[in-house]
């Protein structure tokens, strides 16, 4: 997927282009660099120095084929709110919407703000709330979402807005429009003290950027086209903040004044949506967040003095450089006044040469204006002095005709060198500049030139190796974007066989004590596998397990997979993927690192799948029972009944017909019964149900009788699918 990101190198740009990048997508950066700096996206991209009012943003547009694009970019307004910034902002937008359409962009990301709601009473703020913003910021994104809705209702450009909660994190530097947790943290590494207002205990909706970059990645291939609140939907006082900040950092120099300011005091936004839209939720806590956030402060503040000792360095070398000018101009001054009276004293010609003529031309030449005149200021004085010295009478050389043609012969020469070769400097100087914005333009080509090469040849290789192209490779792994670990487990099963021809492919899930292998999912269609492994029956699961390694079977030892992989999860082998049926002509250095990178991506899936579901327990299961919710246990039921229709698993649903007591009390009795890989569940009637996972019509009898001699009487559900 080709991404564009504008402003791309900005605090949240750079964590955006990264999200996209570390999961194997193109991205190219448009940003004109007055706020963004280059050394925050480190990692490799295609960038370009422009405005995104530029016509050569159609040029960029036309090469590259983007599928997504992301509207970070926009001119930082000042507490004035200037009408020129919001003007800058529209006429930006409008061009990349109309490139977007043009080139038919699949995605159009316009990340807005949550001080669209204004100073809002009614929090939550929803997104049907009416928008009511009180700054000229909010104004302007407001005006910004209003374009994207009616451009993508006119035109049918797929759109997602999401307006932002109060966003922090590393790579933000202190201003007048930066968060004020950035505020905080720079008074803090300079050691200065904290002001923090606590006039009406503002109050705001603080999100790691990192979880925004996640929202921003995962709204590129959603099929929604509608606002959505990226927010932590959790309230933090001012105090509360730097209370948090003051464990952190251990800096106690804080004041709270009680002053009026410009910004909103309460901000809470609503995140239901994003969570159930996107499969998305914000995993950075705000102490862990605080805690990035400070360290890169600590580091930036170093840099930073850095830079200004030696800026300060420079400065001192050019004020010396400044006062060795003077220095120049006195000491050749001393030397051409010292020729010119040994001139005068050694001829008898009343009228010699004159050197100072020269000594002001040579000023004029080589130096600036200021010490010409300064030149011309020393000859008439040695004018004076000499003629004194040879007896003339003060009064006549005030007043004498030849003091008077001196005086101007010598300003005229000072004044005529030098205007001529200031204008020379001048127009050396607009010369240069002009071939700087020619060598600019000219790099610019070159650079789209060679990334038209670039995109050509990969086209070529991808057209001439397609089974093997990474552009198949990644649309196919693109399955993997979801936050349900029971979807990736059955997507991976497929994912395994398309791209490695392997007949039989089986996932399971490896229990706590690292002693049995669980059936999760496997393409059925030719290949059988057992529901259950005992770890210690096989050699070569033991090695592949204790050693976290990928087995191939390069021996073609029978009943052994031909590659046996873990997933891992802190180190941990969390389950295993069996490949078998693949030729043995294709276990190629080459096959097995390409194995390893697809295996690479599944775990990275797996791994955001556990760490949602951790962030979202208390959403998942009933309170202090491991009984799903009705929603969440019709996800995971409808995943089956996707896995069952491509044959890559089957399952069996009981229902439970008497409830012993609570559904606390059954939670712990129903447990301990079925296998870590089954769910409990409630349907729409509050029935609890039990999920059987790779289980027919015989094991599920098994099982109802197992429950039965437990005291749970149960029922197999039929004929609902």
């Amino acid at each position: 997927m080709n991404v564009l990101i504008t402003g791309g190198c900005g605090f949240i740009g750079s964590h955006a282009a990264e999200a996209f990048i570390k999961e194997g997508h193109e991205v190219c950066v448009i940003d004109n660099l007055s706020s963004g700096k280059k050394k925050n996206l480190k990692l490799k991209h295609s960038f370009y120095q422009l405005d995104i009012c530029d016509k050569v943003c159609d040029r960029i547009f036309k090469i590259h084929h983007f599928d997504v694009v992301v509207h970070l970019a926009d001119a930082k307004m000042s507490s004035e709110g200037r009408g020129i910034d919001v003007r800058d902002n529209i006429d930006g937008l409008a061009n990349l919407l109309s490139l977007s359409s043009k080139y038919k962009i699949k995605k159009f990301i316009y990340v807005s703000t949550g001080a669209v709601y204004g100073d809002s009473t009614e929090l939550p703020c929803k997104e049907e709330q009416v928008p009511s913003p009180s700054s000229s910021y909010g104004i302007s994104k407001y005006i910004g979402e209003q374009y994207v809705e009616q451009w993508g209702k006119v035109y049918g450009l797929d759109y997602v807005i999401l307006r932002l909660s109060h966003v922090y994190g590393p790579r933000e530097t202190a201003g007048e429009n930066s968060s004020v947790v950035s505020k905080i943290l720079d008074k803090i590494a300079s050691h200065e003290t904290v002001e923090i207002c606590d006039t009406d205990n503002q109050e705001l909706d603080f999100i790691y950027v990192e979880d925004v970059a996640q929202a921003i990645y995962k709204s590129s291939y959603s099929t929604i086209s509608k606002i959505l609140n990226i927010s932590s939907q959790a309230k933090t006082s001012l105090s509360e903040l730097y209370t948090k900040l003051q464990e952190i950092t251990g800096y106690d120099k804080v004041t709270f004044v009680d002053k009026k300011t410009k910004d909103i005091y309460h901000m809470l936004l609503d995140n239901t949506k994003a969570k159930t839209e996107l499969d998305w939720a914000p995993l950075c806590s705000l102490e862990e967040g605080l805690k990035k956030t400070y360290e890169w402060h600590k580091k930036e503040y170093k840099e930073k003095k850095k830079t200004e000792n030696q800026k300060k360095l420079k400065e001192r070398i050019k004020s010396r450089n400044g006062l060795f000018l003077y220095i120049e101009n006195i000491l050749i001054f001393i030397v051409f006044a010292f020729l010119s009276y040994r001139i005068r004293s050694n001829i008898y010609n009343t009228n010699p040469i004159d050197l100072m003529i020269l000594y002001i031309a040579l000023i004029a030449i080589f130096h600036n204006f200021k010490q010409t005149a300064i030149a011309v200021g020393l000859s008439v004085v040695n004018y004076f002095v000499q003629n004194m010295m040879y007896g003339s009478d003060i009064t006549m050389i005030l007043y004498g005709l030849n003091t008077l043609l001196t005086v101007i012969m010598y300003s005229t020469i000072g004044i005529g060198v030098g205007y001529l070769i200031e204008k020379k400097n001048e127009e050396i100087e607009e010369h240069k500049r002009i071939c700087k914005q020619k060598e600019n333009d000219y790099n610019l080509l070159a650079e789209i030139y060679e990334q038209n090469v670039a995109i050509r040849e990969k086209l070529k290789s991808q057209i001439l190796g397609y089974e093997d192209s990474f552009g198949k490779i990644f649309s196919i792994v693109s399955a993997l974007n979801t936050l349900a670990p029971e979807k990736i487990f059955q997507e991976a099963v497929n994912i395994v066989s398309e791209i490695f021809k392997a007949d039989g492919v089986a996932v399971y899930i490896v229990d706590k004590t690292k002693s049995y292998l669980r059936l999760m999912a496997s393409n059925n269609i030719n290949y059988s596998p057992k529901n259950t492994f005992q770890v210690s029956e096989s050699e070569e699961i033991s090695w592949v397990v204790n050693n976290r390694e990928m087995f191939v079977n390069k021996e073609l030892k029978p009943d052994v997979p031909v590659i046996i992989s873990p997933i891992l999860n802190n180190n941990e082998v969390i389950a295993l993927i069996f490949a078998d049926g693949i030729e043995f002509e294709s276990l190629t250095l080459s096959f097995t690192n390409l194995f390893n990178i697809v295996m690479g991506l599944i775990t990275q899936s797996l791994v955001r799948a556990y760490e949602y579901e951790q962030a979202t327990y208390s959403q998942r299961y009933i309170e202090d029972t491991l009984i799903l919710k009705n929603e969440w246990y019709k996800k995971i039921k409808q995943i089956r009944k996707e896995g069952e229709a491509k044959k890559s698993c089957k399952y069996t649903e009981l229902v439970i017909t008497t409830v012993p007591g609570s559904l606390i009390e059954l939670s712990r009795k129903l447990s301990p019964l079925i296998r870590s890989n089954d769910y409990i569940g409630v349907d729409d009637n509050s029935t609890v149900r039990v999920l059987l996972s790779n289980t027919d019509h015989q094991g599920a009898q098994n099982v109802v009788k197992r429950l039965m001699n437990a005291g749970l009487n149960s029922e197999i559900v039929e004929d609902e699918r």
